[in-house]
């Protein structure tokens, strides 16, 4: 008995129909479900900085001029008064430049004229979605798992809590797995011809540009592509054109070939986020990527029967897992699993390919079928625990509040917020003040430059906000509106404004 999967059997040309038919089935009710849950708009810090670049892009700007309150004399100190989430201030500090990485934002710019602003972000997330399962399911056929072992890995990816939450939304993590998994299937079958290193080369291009970590692929592409050279020059070859896309964005944004928005966050990185890292995984893994993530643990065994397979999977999980021991967020929130998502297809082969050992799990037994029931059970008993289906539900309310203000506040209204910053700044005109982001030593004349120029003065606020946003900024407020988690205020100090609309 060996631990690699052996090559499928001939098939009945019948059968292999009924079987795709079947999955087009699946496929189709879990497109469904996607669109009953797909929340991909312009919200919070991420969702809402993707969004804002991909405009700038379209329009050929790496940069935008901040909407300033004329009065109120420009310093560095008030540099990120204007600077809604997402974006910051550039180095000469009359821009505002995107804090987030070139890759999603231009595949948005690249379906827009598809699907439009309105629907762009929900089409790029529910793609994507589809297109990770059907690239896993790829990728374990290639590596001879059968129909029943492919299919229950694309379920099993599928259903994870937390592929379902953050993919719902306008996120990058998703959009990682799959240039990803892209690179790893198409170096995977290299030896069949020049094109796949040339796409592979590409797809890891892309993931580069969607986030400049998922460079740690190259661990894991090394030992699927071997030592031709040939395959490696392919390689660079096709991901040549995306990095010199990267370099030309940078120098443009950011005035440097090699700098990214995300600035210097070498120092964020510290060996005492490593313990509580280590127990995030350990809490969480089981649990975001289903049970078969534990037998992941017997790779070093089966890496002796498939050393290549075992390398790459090895090298892959390693990678990003423990990239991210280091980082501070890794350990908050189990929904900060998601940077390591890249890595979720490697973690469920690896899981799957032990299970296949195992000779009393290759009969189609009663016990066969029991396990895979409770495993898919505790799955979706997480997605429910979890709220995977509600980003639809959740991830609305930003543009509703943001459609709200349009209604019923004034044009020249001047906002104080921060966690819809990045929403209003998309959605709306307004001139939008971060009440978070000024030193209290500038209130007074902030104060000053508002009542001079006359304009109505409000804040949009998170629930969480109300209490420190308005103890900050001191005066008299009347809360005016609510949408749902938005409380949207009135300020008393200030030159009344027009009644409501």
């Amino acid at each position: 008995m060996t631990a690699t999967p052996p090559s499928p059997s001939p098939e009945n040309p019948w059968s292999r129909r009924r079987w795709f038919l079947a999955l087009g089935g699946l496929l189709a009710l879990y497109a469904l479900l996607l669109l009953a849950c797909l929340g991909a708009n312009a919200g919070g810090s991420d969702s809402s900085g993707y969004l804002n670049q991909a405009k700038l892009l379209t329009a050929g700007q790496a940069t935008v001029a901040p909407r300033g309150l004329p009065g109120l004399p420009s310093s560095p100190e008030l540099d990120f008064l204007y600077s809604p989430l997402g974006l910051k201030p550039t180095a000469d500090h009359r821009q505002l430049v995107p804090t987030y990485p070139l890759g999603l934002p231009l595949l948005l710019v690249l379906a827009r004229p598809l699907f439009g602003w309105a629907q762009v972000a929900n089409a790029v997330a529910f793609l994507h979605l589809l297109a990770g399962l059907a690239l896993f399911y790829a990728w374990l056929r290639t590596l001879a798992f059968s129909r029943g072992w492919a299919l229950t890995g694309a379920a099993l990816l599928a259903l994870s809590p937390l592929y379902l939450r953050i993919g719902t939304q306008n996120m990058s993590d998703v959009p990682a797995l799959v240039w990803c998994l892209a690179a790893m299937l198409a170096a995977w079958r290299a030896d069949r011809g020049a094109g796949w290193s040339l796409a592979s080369g590409f797809a890891l291009g892309v993931a580069v540009l969607i986030r400049p970590s998922n460079l740690m692929l190259l661990a894991p592409l090394a030992f699927a592509l071997g030592p031709a050279w040939r395959r490696w020059l392919f390689l660079v070859l096709g991901g040549a054109p995306l990095a010199l896309l990267q370099l030309l964005h940078s120098h443009a944004a950011f005035g440097s070939w090699l700098t990214t928005g995300y600035g210097a966050v070498g120092g964020m990185f510290s060996f005492a986020n490593v313990w509580p890292s280590l127990l995030q995984y350990l809490r969480w893994s089981i649990v975001l990527f289903s049970p078969v993530a534990l037998l992941a643990l017997g790779l070093p065994r089966l890496g002796r029967v498939d050393r290549r397979l075992g390398f790459v999977l090895t090298t892959w999980i390693a990678g990003f897992f423990g990239f991210y021991l280091f980082y501070p967020h890794t350990a908050e929130a189990w929904w900060f699993l998601r940077f390591v998502l890249p890595a979720a297809p490697a973690l469920i082969t690896a899981g799957l390919w032990q299970a296949r050992a195992w000779s009393w799990l290759q009969t189609r037994s009663p016990l066969r079928y029991a396990l895979l029931a409770l495993v898919f059970a505790f799955v979706v008993f997480w997605d429910f625990r979890l709220n995977a289906f509600s980003s639809g539900h959740t991830e609305s309310h930003y543009p509703e509040t943001a459609a709200w203000t349009k209604k019923h506040l004034p044009a020249d209204a001047a906002i104080f917020c921060m966690q819809y910053s990045g929403c209003l700044f998309y959605y709306t005109d307004f001139t939008l003040l971060r009440w978070d982001a000024f030193p209290l030593e500038s209130l007074g004349s902030l104060q000053t430059a508002l009542r001079t120029s006359g304009r109505p003065v409000y804040a949009v606020l998170f629930h969480s906000e109300n209490q420190p946003a308005l103890a900050r900024l001191g005066g008299r407020w009347t809360k005016i509106g609510q949408v749902r988690y938005a409380t949207i205020w009135q300020a008393e100090d200030f030159p009344p404004p027009p009644p409501l609309r």
